[in-house]
This record gives C-alpha cells, sequence and structure tokens, in this order.
C-alpha cells in the first residue's frame, strides 16, 4: 500500500513539474534519450518568493511531428537586399513606424526556407523586405514607403534541424509544446547558435549576473581582467531578484553532473526591484515597488546560499544610486537605493566569504560622478565613468579569486 501511495505521488509531482514548464520558455538540455524521445532540461521558471517554490528541471518529450530548428546568426549587412524578415518591435518604435519615422528594433530573424511569408504588422512586429544600408542601418518597405532604422549588427536565420543538433549544455533551446497524456509534448525546439567569446581554458572565468549597469562597464571590467581571468555576462538584463532566482541555473548553467566553468560569480540585482509607479503631472509615487525590500531581502539572501552552497566565489555588488527621482510607468525615487542596500546589511553579514564591492559608495563619493549625480538617469554613458566602474569590480573579483 505504501509503496503504491508512493508512486501516486511521484507521479504526480512528474505530471506537475510537466505542467508548470511554461511553453514558449528558453531552456538548456544536458540530458537527451533518442530512445524515450525525451530531453532533461534546465530553464527559467516561475519562482514564487512568498511560498519559497519553483523548479527549473523538467523532463520533456518530442514527438514524430515536433520540428526543429537552428538559428544561426549572419551579419545584417550580409542580407540580400529584399528579404522579407521579421522584425522585433518595442511600443514606441511600433508607433515610430507607423508615423513613417525612423525606428529601433532589437532583433531581426529570417528564414530562407518559408514558402508562405504573410507581409504585414503584428502586435510588436512586422514581417515586410528590408535593405540594409551598413552596419546596424537599414531601410524596411512599409506601406509603400521605405522607413529608415537602426537594429542589430547580426540578424538570426533559420535552417532545419533535429535533436542530434542540440549541443547539450551549451545551445540556447527555445522550445513550444503542450500537455499531453500527462507529458508536455515539444511542438517547436529553436536551437540558437549566437558567438559567445570563447573561453580561454588557462584563465578562470568570471560570470557576471547583473542589469544594465553592468552592460555600461561590462567592457571596461573586460580590459581590466585582460589576462587575468575570462569575463562573461549573462545575455540581456537580470532584472529584479525575482526573475534572478528563477533564472541563476540556467545563467551559470548549473547542468547536473557537469563541473562548473565559474571560478567567480559577480551578482547584483536592484534598480529593477525598487521601482515605482509614479505619475508624471503630480509626481506623486505609489508606495507599492516592483519588489518591497522586506521580499527583495529574502530573494537575495536565497541566491547567496545556492551560490555559496555549492563553493562559488562571489562578489556582491551594491545598488548604484538613484541620483534623482524619474516619473511615468516605472519610475525612481531619490535615494531609494539607500533602503535596498541597508536591508540587505543583515543579509550579508551571514556570508562573510562574499565579497563586497561598494559601487554605491564609489559613485557617491568620486569626483568622476560629479555631473551624473545632477540628473535623474541611473545609467552612466560616459566612458571614464565606466572605467571607474569597471575598475572597482575588477579589483573586487581578484579578490575575491585570491581567497582561499
Amino acid at each position: 500500500m505504501k509503496v503504491r501511495l508512493l508512486l501516486l505521488l511521484l507521479l504526480a509531482c512528474a505530471v506537475l513539474t510537466a505542467k508548470s514548464f511554461k511553453s514558449g520558455s528558453h531552456a538548456l538540455a544536458y540530458e537527451i534519450d533518442k530512445a524515450k524521445k525525451s530531453m532533461k532540461i534546465i530553464a527559467e521558471t516561475a519562482y514564487d518568493p512568498k511560498k519559497d517554490e519553483g523548479t527549473s528541471v523538467y523532463t520533456l518529450h518530442w514527438a514524430p511531428g515536433t520540428v526543429f530548428k537552428i538559428k544561426n546568426f549572419v551579419p545584417f549587412a550580409s542580407v540580400k537586399p529584399g528579404t522579407v524578415c521579421e522584425i522585433f518591435l518595442y511600443k514606441k518604435d511600433e508607433q515610430l513606424l507607423r508615423q513613417g519615422k525612423v525606428f529601433s528594433t532589437r532583433r531581426i530573424e529570417f528564414d530562407p526556407a518559408a514558402k508562405k511569408v504573410r507581409v504585414g504588422i503584428r502586435p510588436r512586429k512586422l514581417i515586410a523586405p528590408v535593405y540594409p544600408l551598413g552596419k546596424g542601418r537599414g531601410e524596411v518597405e512599409f506601406n509603400g514607403k521605405r522607413i529608415k532604422f537602426r537594429g542589430p549588427l547580426t540578424v538570426g536565420v533559420f535552417a532545419k534541424g533535429s535533436v542530434d543538433d542540440i549541443q547539450k549544455g551549451e545551445d540556447k533551446l527555445r522550445i513550444w509544446g503542450k500537455i499531453s497524456e500527462k507529458k508536455f509534448v515539444i511542438s517547436q525546439v529553436i536551437i540558437s547558435r549566437e558567438a559567445r567569446p570563447k573561453l580561454d581554458p588557462t584563465l578562470p572565468s568570471v560570470l557576471v549576473i547583473g542589469d544594465s549597469i553592468s552592460m555600461n562597464y561590462e567592457k571596461a571590467l573586460q580590459a581590466a581582467l585582460a589576462k587575468k581571468m575570462n569575463c562573461q555576462r549573462i545575455e540581456g538584463n537580470s532584472g529584479d531578484s525575482i526573475r534572478g532566482n528563477s533564472a541563476l541555473t540556467m545563467w551559470l548553467r548549473d547542468v547536473p553532473g557537469a563541473k562548473s566553468r565559474w571560478a567567480v560569480v559577480v551578482l547584483n540585482h536592484g534598480l529593477h526591484d525598487l521601482k515605482q509607479k509614479a505619475d508624471p503631472k503630480t509626481k506623486k509615487f505609489n508606495e507599492k515597488h516592483q519588489v518591497e525590500p522586506d521580499v527583495y531581502a529574502k530573494n537575495i539572501d536565497r541566491l547567496l546560499k545556492y551560490l555559496t552552497s555549492r563553493n562559488y566565489k562571489v562578489v556582491w555588488v551594491t545598488t548604484t544610486p538613484v541620483p534623482g527621482s524619474s516619473y511615468g510607468a516605472f519610475a525612481r525615487r531619490k535615494d531609494e537605493d539607500l533602503v535596498y542596500n541597508k536591508v540587505l546589511v543583515p543579509v550579508l553579514k551571514k556570508y562573510p566569504q562574499v565579497t563586497v564591492c561598494d559601487l554605491n559608495a564609489t559613485v557617491r563619493n568620486s569626483k568622476v560622478f560629479d555631473e551624473w549625480r545632477k540628473g535623474t538617469n541611473v545609467h552612466f554613458n560616459k566612458e571614464e565613468e565606466r572605467k571607474v566602474l569597471g575598475d572597482a569590480v575588477a579589483a573586487a573579483i581578484m579578490k575575491a579569486y585570491n581567497k582561499k
């Protein structure tokens, strides 16, 4: 009887795991069983900080009709003029496009083998012929006009693939499908082959997990660590601490049974957590934050616990200042960073092995940032500002790496 109950419980857990995988999510495959037509993956998942629940490990299945595609990347300037592409748009750029004005796009893709292509505009997407004008510049044909745009240096090109094309633990997959007979059955897999800098096997490696501030100082950090360490950032923006808990294992590529490639992990969340809505007319803030300070502290505690329990050498970067209040849908209140850094003081005391890089103090005390402090933009656009930040983070990384 007990054995039967245990089996039922395990089955229920398996069904729950399959249901909790969200179609369209990104993932890494770490085990592929061709006989069972199944793959084990790690993926970004919906972590619930209140319940402290959320798994990133799933078993998915494919079927005879499952479509596998490889997405390679080529220079935008090499695209044949008149090629019909999918051009992805933010709302503001869609508005500029409709007005016939110069707009920007973050992503362009096309499939040379596509037989039927529905040219037209969709929500946040335009499907139309493009005409490259050089690196990151082009024109698109829309409503009988040629409209200029700024775009990425590379575009995604699709090719037919198979499960054999998946490089375990390396290729970023995007997976669609649905539950069928208590299993998640994959309808389509996109195998992304975006080129990333190769790691020098003779050097230790550091992974930087952070928001757009870490994007600001990324090149300066790489320059400061040249010939000392390989330095890589996660792809894109880390967002708030809830997303950090959802995506951490995928960012780390913590594939079960594999040795980690990172000697040091740099971690920061904060500027997204402290966002507040504010009325631009009255300049009155809604007291609710994107992630409240107490929840933020618990989230960071969980991240640090995970990293230190696996013996990662960790650098925590304090949240940089909000120099002046900004207003709108996702606004920030001046000096709200002080509140969020303060709630982490008792959390960081629990992890004396973590090296703290106090970028907040660096920005507040250095004359290099005198002009920056007069504005409201949290980002750093001057090279001298970025160099100060990059050098400070590099020093903390080397300090953490040399700790015994």
